[in-house]
């Protein structure tokens, strides 16, 4: 999924809610311009938008770029290698002496 893309579907969203008057509904040049004025306006505003979310998109990036790459770095978990040094751990404490009788 891209900006692009999403800038794609809103701009066939705006088209489905602002479309093109019919030749005739133009009787005036006036008119004519209004309705490219609106148009332009239309999508700019869009593009606001989808710059805006752009902006906000790479913010969260720089943001999770440096956590993701320190994620890499620690080793994967691994539940019997935990377990086996905790036991080890345990066992050298005297906690828990698996040769003794209960």
């Amino acid at each position: 999924f891209n900006v692009s893309h999403l800038h794609a579907r809103e701009y066939q969203q705006s088209q489905m809610l602002n479309p093109p008057p019919p030749p005739d509904a133009l009787q005036t040049y006036e008119d004519l311009v209004r309705h490219h004025v609106e148009k332009f306006t239309s999508k700019s505003k869009d593009h606001f938008r989808v710059s805006e979310l752009r902006g906000r998109v790479l913010d969260w990036e720089n943001r999770i770029t440096p956590i993701l790459e320190e994620e890499e770095d620690v080793p994967a978990y691994d539940v019997c290698i935990y377990s086996n040094k905790l036991l080890d751990k345990l066992a050298s404490c005297q906690i828990l002496n698996p040769t003794s009788d209960r």
